[in-house]
């Protein structure tokens, strides 16, 4: 339900730059409708993509970056999601790193927790 989601939000957020006047009109119109509550559900889904789903990253953080751009005055991003998301690919680069080169003595995260204490 989750993927489903994401998949129409993402649609809807695209379609503000159809090019047909009337279905970007309509799609920025019904955006803006959307309650910021319901908004919050749907970026939790759009997370859910990206971590879940690879090759749907980049139309995530696409559809997040025009999502900002349209609505920024409702503050419905913070940095914390960026912070989190790039600190998963910076893992993630990380270990596939060291999966083929084994160059890296030990993982770090951008954040620059102790990967070695026990509440990590």
């Amino acid at each position: 339900l989750q993927a489903a989601l994401a998949n129409a939000f993402c649609y809807l957020i695209s379609s503000m730059d159809d090019p047909n006047v009337q279905v970007a009109q309509r799609a920025t119109l019904y955006l803006g409708t959307i309650h910021d509550t319901a908004i919050q559900s749907l970026i939790m889904c759009l997370e859910t993509q990206f971590d879940s789903v690879i090759v749907d990253r980049p139309m995530v953080l696409q559809s997040l970056y025009q999502l900002h751009n349209s609505l920024s005055d409702r503050k419905i991003l913070s940095w914390e999601f960026f912070l989190s998301r790039f600190d998963a690919l910076f893992l993630e680069a990380q270990l596939n790193l060291e999966k083929t080169s084994g160059d890296i003595s030990y993982l770090r995260d951008l954040r620059n927790t102790d990967m070695k204490s026990e509440t990590f």
